[in-house]
């Protein structure tokens, strides 16, 4: 047995582990093509609950030799991949950074490949282990000879403890053959079994399409686009980004409705592989050259989906057209403007006719006003008031009805408001994120005058049951208001407490919340922030600590009436302090319990997280797609002295704040 260390701090390898189990096995499953030979095969075992606890991804590739596998598992950013073009069956790579195999820890404890390889006309065998809790290590046994009749690998994952369930669910077949449709059709030699079943892409398709994007005369060119419409529902339409083989290395909301007809786009262009490398989708919205190219894409789905839209309209806007109520006549439109206004008018207005029954009982004279509505409607404004119709008309009776029972309920204004608030705040999410991890942001990024102030006015992030008690108040003024909060106002003048070492301290957030068991009781959340480059390390916990035992060891403050969480908030840790928050006598993550006081260090990945498992339900069911795109523009919008400069210290950003709330 053979122990060696991955060259890449342990820190950066446990932000790999982390994604969705979708996308956990799609990176597997990439890496078994990629591995070579043309069938991969992903074989399932159930729990007494249906739920998966065994992932065996099977390939029949060469193996992976023993003379690569420092180069395979003890690299990232230098894979054997990025050196060659192509995989053993002259095939394109996907990958080739060697990140993906750290994506099967996001699954299971531990993950183990069992690979076969050919030596001298032998064939040996080997295993090579991951685990979670020791992420930048692997250990390999000898090879050894063996019985086997191919060569290939198996990754088995036993003991899920992440994705049991959602890997169960029927449309993981679905998502596959979305995933991979661009792929298999540039490779049609190659298979994909799940669960015993072959994933078979004919089968789930209505209708492909080739479209040409740009030349190679045009800038950003060349670039194609497959439109493929499937006979399932996918999440969401989206519009991937390819290189020239298929491979999906970015997706992004496609942005083109087209009710009735489940799409996904899949852009494709030499330049992708490019892009990644250099990173620059991370930076889309700043990225002319990608962003030219994408809009050109989107400009040319949209064609397609009025045509494609046109197509279904043409026998009913006929039937208007013979009953003389067509608003545009009959005469065909030769201006290129009035052409796409008369095709998403058809579009609107067969729709009208397919979801509401009354509009197409009723008689000529009836339809012709309705029609006459929708066409004065495109032309007055059609970027809302077309949307609006569109959405309202084309809903089930069964929905319909849902609606004006709400409206009995609640005015639409709020219902609005409520969606908009579950929108703005998922984004919101994605934004925080973006500029917490990012590497140009996080080195950038000030504590005080933009991270802190940030977070006050999105408070709701650490809690939507605390208030700001305190902001960026000295302890003397925080235990003060401590003291107003329990109703004691009297002693509120004489408190002046300095940390345990004699030195003042301030403290970024003071939060509260009245216990749900006693009213009279209350709980505090006191936040110390760092900057997103600082990794948390000795000296931070023990400020917090000063700060807390301050707390604890004065009198006046000790009450069966409140507790305090102290709490310091960071991007990632040290070894000293992964350690110092790893005692077997206290929960993960915490420093000490005791006398109403418990001190935790948490990263900012587990609060964001959190926050978003709270919005989950409504997201799914709102069918949103987040984006910190999105999201950092709202942000920018609503406080843009804070990404100003050096942002902007409490008073100012208070006062600036307001003043564009009252504007």
């Amino acid at each position: 047995m053979t122990r060696k260390r991955v060259k890449v701090g342990r820190d950066h390898v446990q932000r790999l582990i982390g994604t969705s189990p979708q996308k956990a096995i799609e990176e597997l499953i990439w890496n078994a093509f990629d591995a070579g030979g043309n069938r991969v095969e992903v074989k399932l075992r159930f729990n007494n609950m249906s739920g998966v606890d065994r992932l065996d991804i099977i390939d029949w590739g060469p193996g992976i030799l023993p003379t690569e596998l420092d180069r395979a598992f003890g690299n990232i950013g230098n894979s054997i991949k990025a050196q060659k073009q192509t995989n053993p069956d002259d095939r394109a790579y996907h990958g080739r950074e060697g990140k993906g195999r750290f994506k099967a820890l996001g699954l299971s404890p531990v993950a183990v490949w069992e690979t076969a390889f050919r030596d001298d006309g032998t064939i040996r065998k080997y295993r090579i282990t991951l685990r979670r809790d020791e992420p930048d290590y692997f250990d390999a046994t000898d090879p050894a000879d063996s019985k086997a009749k191919s060569t290939g690998t198996r990754v088995i994952l036993d003991g899920l403890d992440k994705g049991h369930q959602s890997l169960a669910r029927d449309d993981v077949r679905d998502k596959l053959a979305e995933e991979f449709a661009a792929y298999m059709t540039s490779y049609p030699g190659v298979s994909l079994v799940w669960d015993s079943r072959p994933i078979r892409i004919e089968d789930v398709i209505n209708r492909r399409t080739e479209l040409d994007v740009l030349s190679a005369d045009d800038q950003g060119g060349p670039a194609s686009m497959l439109v493929i419409e499937w006979k399932f529902k996918p999440d969401g339409k989206r519009l991937h980004i390819c290189d020239e083989n298929g491979f999906s290395f970015h997706e992004i909301p496609a942005g083109v409705h087209a009710r009735g007809i489940e799409y996904t786009a899949y852009l494709r262009t030499p330049n992708t592989r490019e892009w990644n490398e250099s990173a620059r989708f991370v930076v889309q919205e700043l990225d002319d050259e990608v962003a030219g190219v994408v809009n050109a894409a989107k400009e040319r789905l949209r064609e397609y989906v009025r045509a494609r839209m046109a197509e279904d309209a043409v026998s009913v806007v006929q039937e208007w057209k013979d009953e003389e109520i067509y608003p545009y006549g009959t005469d065909e439109p030769t201006d290129p403007l009035a052409k796409a206004e008369r095709e998403v008018f058809d579009m609107i207005a067969v729709q009208v006719n397919e979801q509401h029954p009354s509009f197409e009982k009723s008689d000529a004279q009836a339809k012709r006003l309705t029609l006459a509505l929708i066409k004065q409607a495109l032309e007055s404004n059609p970027s809302n008031l077309t949307k609006i119709l569109r959405e309202v008309v084309s809903l089930p009776e069964e929905d319909q009805n849902a609606l004006a029972e709400l409206l009995d309920r609640a005015p639409l204004a709020n219902l609005i408001r409520a969606g908009r608030l579950v929108a703005d705040r998922l984004d919101t999410l994605h934004a925080f994120e973006h500029i917490l991890f990012d590497a140009d942001w996080k080195n950038q990024l000030l504590e005080r005058t933009q991270l802190h102030r940030l977070l006050v006015h999105e408070i709701w992030m650490l809690g939507e049951e605390y208030m700001v008690g305190g902001d960026d108040d000295s302890l003397r003024d925080v235990l003060s208001k401590h003291l107003e909060i329990l109703g004691r106002k009297e002693l509120a003048p004489s408190v002046d407490v300095k940390l345990i070492d004699g030195k003042g301290g301030i403290p970024d957030l003071m939060l509260y919340r009245r216990r749900k068991v006693d009213r009279d009781g209350f709980e505090h959340l006191v936040v110390e922030l760092k900057r997103p480059r600082d990794r948390l390390g000795q000296d931070e916990t023990s400020q917090i600590k000063k700060y807390a035992f301050t707390v604890a060891k004065d009198e006046r403050f000790k009450t069966s009436k409140c507790s305090w969480e102290f709490v310091l908030l960071g991007n990632d840790l040290d070894d000293f302090v992964i350690q110092e928050t790893s005692s077997a006598n206290l929960p993960e993550g915490c420093l000490f319990e005791g006398n109403g006081v418990r001190i935790w260090v948490r990263r900012w990945a587990d609060v964001l997280n959190d926050a978003r498992a709270r919005y989950e339900f409504f997201r799914e069911q709102l069918n949103i797609e987040a984006s910190h795109t999105k999201g950092l523009e709202t942000l920018k919008a609503r406080y843009p002295h804070l990404f100003e400069g050096r942002g902007a210290r409490k008073a100012k950003d208070l006062a600036l704040t307001a003043a564009s709330r009252r504007a």
